[in-house]
């Protein structure tokens, strides 16, 4: 049964980039708010975050070796994307969240 999933998780292009997608944004909204019982909650979406990119690279390199190149590169287009949105997000959050009281949002 795992071997199943695991097989249509990395034979899909869109679902490993839905899946990091998902974890990042509720870890970002997490983040935003700033409220104490959330940061359990965000530390555990931050490694799912990170576990979901894992996944993106490894669907990647499943798609490039064994189904051939569409997809792979498709994946590659979106590990790109998503290491791109990552960044910016950091950068929002570090930048734009201040401790001086003053909330941007």
């Amino acid at each position: 049964m795992v071997k199943r999933i695991l097989t249509q998780y990395f034979s899909t292009w869109w679902l490993p980039a839905f899946v990091y997608t998902c974890f990042f944004s509720g870890y970002t909204i997490t983040a935003i708010l700033r409220w104490k019982p959330l940061g359990f909650v965000a530390n555990v979406l931050f490694c799912m975050a990170v576990a979901g990119f894992l996944g993106l690279i490894a669907a990647c390199t499943w798609n490039l070796t064994k189904k051939g190149s569409g997809k792979g590169i498709i994946n590659l287009f979106l590990i790109l994307g998503c290491g791109a949105a990552t960044f910016f997000t950091f950068g929002l959050l570090m930048f734009a969240c201040t401790g001086s009281g003053s909330r941007p949002f």
